[in-house]
């Protein structure tokens, strides 16, 4: 089973998680040391950029109340309330990332209804570095 701070926000339907971009951040050197020589474009690495992983998927539940609430639980984590703190995100199949925030709540079309309602969203995940959590 999947989890974000072990509850399980995604597992009522099928989701994916994605890794972010994993690279080298770089500054203009003449940022980094004042310089005013502007002619020799050279960068300087200034860190790792931060970790981000994306959950996609369907939201399923009975009715369409059952599926607000599963999105109500997912935006109860957002900064968007005094509940955000950084926990442990798991795919449940071996492989997790911890000390990272959920930031952010997408849904993705309009309810589908027949035997169940369900709804498509997108969650993004970030490890903020010098994080004041």
């Amino acid at each position: 089973m999947s989890s974000f701070k072990g509850l399980d926000l995604f597992g009522s339907g099928p989701h994916r998680f994605r890794l972010g971009l994993r690279r080298q951040r770089l500054l203009p050197e003449f940022l980094v040391t004042g310089s005013d020589n502007r002619t020799q474009f050279k960068s300087l690495p200034i860190g790792n950029e931060e970790l981000s992983v994306e959950v996609t998927g369907r939201l399923v539940g009975a009715d369409d109340g059952a599926v607000w609430s599963l999105l109500d639980a997912i935006e109860a984590q957002t900064s968007l309330t005094p509940t955000w703190a950084p926990g442990v995100l798991d795919t449940g199949r071996g492989q997790s990332w911890g000390d990272i925030f959920l930031v952010e709540l997408e849904t993705a079309g309009p309810f589908d209804r027949g035997r169940v309602v369900s709804v498509g969203y997108r969650v993004y995940f970030q490890r903020v570095e010098g994080s004041f959590a």
